[in-house]
């Protein structure tokens, strides 16, 4: 299935692709009600008054609309040549990640869902960096097998659901790079409560132990699609532990610092963050929800999946 969908990818010029796809993505974002109205709350607590109800819903659709153009340029760029590829994809700031890595106590790559995020994992894995990526895993196994076996295509690899925290120090302690997204809403069990547009989001934990456990650097790193259709790698600059041992009590600290400058890129470019995930969906003890509750279909979906994995 992996081969069939890259063969047909393959012979789709690629300004096709990309017109096709942001079609695609406009229509979905009006066939999509639920989504949408996620994006607009969304977009209403970043900005509150501070942009129009018809400057939020352009961004809003630009984002369903580059979300669509992203997943063709994840599965098309990686099939060009080298020379091809690097005319498309530009990398500033690549001598950081090299130092980086040069002090051979891994690297911990801080991203989120920004840009043609997975085109930016694809990318740093042809060049030949040793990149896994901690990534939420699919309900759908199956799913989740194309998904990782398409990374994996690219160079790309993941951590299986079962010793994935031992897999995780195991890759820091081999030298090598580990993704780690801070724009994801957890359950309050996993996360920590940081400030991320001014409203309270929980946010995976771990960053600092993480950090602390082999004095392992942080490094901010993301990349920004142009109306071009050109991208751009930035990576920036790294933040060495200076007392390990002290980091795991800065968790605190440091997540909520790495969430404020992905803060910072979401505000350059709105249209580029993914403002249809149900980000502040966990809720500090007795606050109400943010989001209305899923339709009564999707729940219905929702609960049979969880009785076939259980039975």
């Amino acid at each position: 299935m992996v081969a069939l969908v890259l063969g047909i990818i393959r012979v789709i010029p690629r300004g096709a692709g990309l017109r096709l796809m942001r079609a695609l993505g406009f229509i979905l974002y009006y066939l999509m009600p639920e989504r949408r109205r996620i994006a607009r709350i969304n977009l209403d607590i970043a900005y509150g008054d501070g942009k129009s109800p018809s400057r939020k819903e352009r961004i809003a659709r630009e984002s369903f609309q580059g979300s669509m153009a992203l997943l063709f340029d994840f599965l098309k760029v990686p099939q060009l040549s080298p020379e091809e590829r690097e005319g498309i994809v530009a990398i500033e700031g690549e001598e950081r990640l090299k130092e980086a890595l040069d002090l051979g106590r891994g690297v911990l790559a801080v991203s989120a869902h920004y840009g043609n995020f997975l085109l930016l994992l694809c990318h740093l894995g042809l060049k030949g960096y040793p990149l896994h990526v901690v990534t939420r895993h699919f309900r759908s196994e199956r799913l989740e097998r194309v998904y990782t076996a398409i990374l994996e295509r690219f160079r790309v690899y993941t951590f299986p659901r079962r010793h994935e925290a031992a897999n995780i120090l195991k890759a820091l302690r081999n030298g090598e790079i580990v993704g780690y997204v801070l724009d994801q809403n957890m359950r309050a069990e996993n996360g920590v409560f940081v400030n991320f547009f001014g409203r309270k989001a929980s946010t995976i934990k771990g960053l600092a132990t993480l950090a602390g456990r082999y004095g392992s650097p942080i490094l901010p790193i993301y990349i920004v699609s142009t109306p071009d259709g050109r991208h751009r790698i930035h990576v920036g600059q790294a933040t060495l532990p200076e007392n390990p041992k002290e980091m795991k009590t800065r968790e605190q600290e440091l997540t909520q610092r790495y969430t404020t400058m992905i803060e910072e890129w979401i505000r350059l470019r709105p249209e580029q963050w993914l403002w249809s995930h149900r980000r502040f969906k966990t809720r500090p003890e007795g606050e109400p929800p943010v989001y209305p509750p899923r339709s009564a279909f999707k729940t219905l979906l929702k609960q049979r999946r969880r009785r076939r994995r259980s039975s």
